[in-house]
């Protein structure tokens, strides 16, 4: 299992929950009865059917390390790997599927990997003609490594084939180790791969990279950016508590959770969360107004929402709270602001 990693790292949730729940399918699929697999783990059947879940990597590396010794299958890799669509991947499977090549997927990969799991990262680099993606290990694997790693680049390689409208592109898989004998069940299943090769990387023709994808979406695309880096923002435990509490405010747009929501999703409790925000010179509400504030200026540049709509949208019950805390927040009502800033916009 994972290994040599600081108790807090292990203990957070930030493998994605559809992870878990693909692996008990592989395993149901052998007849492994679910409970059998889960017994002691602490994963739950509700947190895996939460849209926003996540099991820590501990959980996770427990999972995959009785699965194979429950299923025999060694393999058990690659078929997750095959089995992993783009909307297994939750937010970050939904960004691959709105960029526009090859490229910009490898590099939204490279950025974003970790809302997958924070066990690896991805590098995206050139070799001699071939764009190559590189699997970066953050954490030892021990046990599970080989299992993790051929999960995490056939996943990759089935992801980016689907992309493409079903054309098969010229890809390969790159291990470091030698080829196991497990290998011989899939090999028609999977592109061509090369083992002993010293790394762990996914490859095409460089020539591949300005290839349009046919699931791309410039429309959604700025959106779904400005969502995962939201997501981004609420798994880095080391980063600023101000920062994360409004990437947590921000994360259902026109739903606000409550402190103690976000105190959970940040992994901590409602008291030590405000004991951080005092810390740092600040308070919920205040983070909450905030956040509001900046959501209904940007609301109102739009000329087909109305303020009704837009109370609504930034979680207030009537228009004329809205109104109110508008006016505290700009001195202004919000009509008002909307008039002004269209006046301004015609002179530039």
């Amino acid at each position: 299992m994972f290994a040599a990693m600081t108790v807090d790292t292990l203990s957070l949730p930030t493998v994605h929950n559809a992870y878990g729940l693909l692996t008990l399918q592989l395993a149901a699929n052998r007849g492994i009865d679910r409970e059998l697999l889960l017994e002691g783990i602490g994963i739950s059947a509700a947190l895996l059917h939460k849209p926003e879940g996540r099991i820590t990597l501990r959980q996770w590396g427990r999972l995959i390390a009785r699965t194979l010794k429950l299923t025999g299958q060694p393999g058990i890799g690659y078929e997750f790997g095959m089995r992993n669509n783009l909307t297994s991947h939750g937010i970050f499977g939904y960004g691959l599927l709105s960029r526009a090549t090859v490229r910009e997927a490898f590099e939204f990969g490279s950025r974003f990997h970790p809302l997958t799991t924070v066990a690896c990262g991805m590098r995206h680099y050139a070799d001699r003609g071939q764009a190559v993606l590189q699997l970066i290990e953050c954490v030892p694997y021990g046990s599970v490594r080989q299992s993790v790693i051929e999960m995490s680049l056939v996943s990759w390689w089935h992801t980016l084939v689907q992309s493409f409208g079903g054309i098969q592109p010229q890809f390969e898989i790159w291990f470091e180790w030698p080829e196991p004998a497990y290998y011989a069940m899939y090999r028609d299943q999977l592109p061509p791969v090369r083992f002993g090769t010293g790394v762990n990387e996914l490859r095409c023709p460089a020539a591949l990279l300005d290839k349009p994808l046919t699931t791309s979406n410039p429309v959604t695309a700025p959106q779904i950016l400005a969502q995962c880096e939201r997501e981004l923002s609420l798994l880095q435990p080391s980063g600023d508590c101000l920062t994360r509490v409004r990437a947590a405010l921000l994360s259902k747009p026109g739903e606000y959770p409550g402190l103690d929501e976000v105190a959970e999703r940040l992994c901590t409790s409602s008291r030590t969360l405000k004991r951080r925000l005092q810390q740092q010179g600040a308070n919920f509400q205040q983070l909450l107004d905030e956040v509001r504030h900046r959501e209904a200026v940007r609301l109102l540049e739009n000329p087909t929402l109305s303020v009704e709509e837009i109370a609504n949208r930034v979680g207030y019950s009537s228009s004329a709270n809205f109104t109110r805390a508008f006016r505290k927040w700009v001195g202004n009502t919000p009509g008002a602001f909307r008039t002004e800033m269209r006046r301004q916009q015609r002179t530039q």
